[in-house]
């Protein structure tokens, strides 16, 4: 016979909790404004785990720099900056070329064919197309 008022009862204390609730000003946390960095440091497993603990993501491995890509709180630059393993943290940014050079040729100059001394076969008049010229030439 009581049943009908212990419902009540109930229902009216749930409701209660839930106006609490929504007008309690409860909102989620708001996401950290990342940026997009260059980390550099001892070996990179340990800088993606370090990357992970500071609230980031790796983007890219940058391999012939021994870096990753990473997305990056702001807030935690500072204090990633001062971990052993981090050598270094720099802002990825575009690059645009300034100078064309003496030639006025729009792509940039690169020593790789004397390093890798394509520039004297080349002078021999030897001109290697496709996957053949990756096995002849080093990288």
């Amino acid at each position: 016979m009581h049943t009908p008022n212990k419902f009540k009862h109930f229902s009216g204390i749930f409701l209660v909790l839930i106006l609490l609730v929504a007008f309690s000003g409860f909102t989620p946390a708001a996401q950290p404004e990342m940026g997009s960095f260059i980390v550099k440091g001892s070996d990179i497993d340990t800088v993606a785990a370090l990357i992970t603990a500071y609230g980031g993501r790796v983007t890219s491995e940058l391999g012939v720099i021994s870096s990753l890509g990473a997305e990056l709180p702001l807030v935690a630059v500072t204090s990633m900056r001062t971990e052993a393993d981090v050598f270094a943290i720099t802002p990825n940014a575009s690059v645009k070329m300034t100078g064309k050079g003496e030639s006025n040729n729009p792509t940039p100059a690169s020593d790789y064919p004397d390093l890798v001394g394509a520039d004297l076969v080349w002078e021999d008049g030897l001109q290697v197309k496709g996957s053949l010229s990756r096995w002849l030439t080093p990288g």
